[in-house]
């Protein structure tokens, strides 16, 4: 009986390791330093040009300023290109106790490489100018 109870809490643990989101972490008092860090996957290069953006950076500080070092924010990878969608859909926002908070979501377009800001409101993707005019 002791045997299956440890097989099932190990099969238990495995399942819930097997996400499909990708998740990147920070906390928002780390904001990338003046250097660029090397890039190694194209997700490396996804979150750095994200976090790169004034718009962002303006985020971050607003979110530290509020939260504290307790804000964590966090990228999330929630759908990856497929023939249908040639873009990577990227929500970007921050985790509370126990529940994650987007903020912003881009579509981000590997080759060539391009970052659009989603318009939920008119429900399409618009370029980084065209989010900066609008003043979102």
């Amino acid at each position: 009986m002791k045997n299956i109870f440890s097989f099932l809490i190990l099969i238990l643990f495995i399942s819930c390791e097997n996400k499909q989101e990708t998740t990147n972490t920070q906390p928002t008092t780390e904001v990338p330093k003046t250097e660029t860090p090397e890039i190694v996957t194209i997700e490396d290069r996804i979150f750095n040009e994200i976090l790169a953006l004034d718009e962002i950076k303006a985020y971050n500080k607003y979110l530290d300023s509020l939260k504290g070092k307790e804000a964590k924010t966090t990228f999330i990878i929630s759908e990856k290109p497929t023939k249908e969608s040639p873009y990577y859909v990227v929500k970007y926002g921050f985790t509370d106790e126990d529940h994650f908070v987007s903020e912003f979501l881009f579509y981000v377009y590997p080759e060539p490489f391009e970052i659009k800001y989603f318009d939920v409101v008119d429900d399409t993707a618009i370029s980084i100018e065209e989010w900066r005019k609008r003043g979102y």
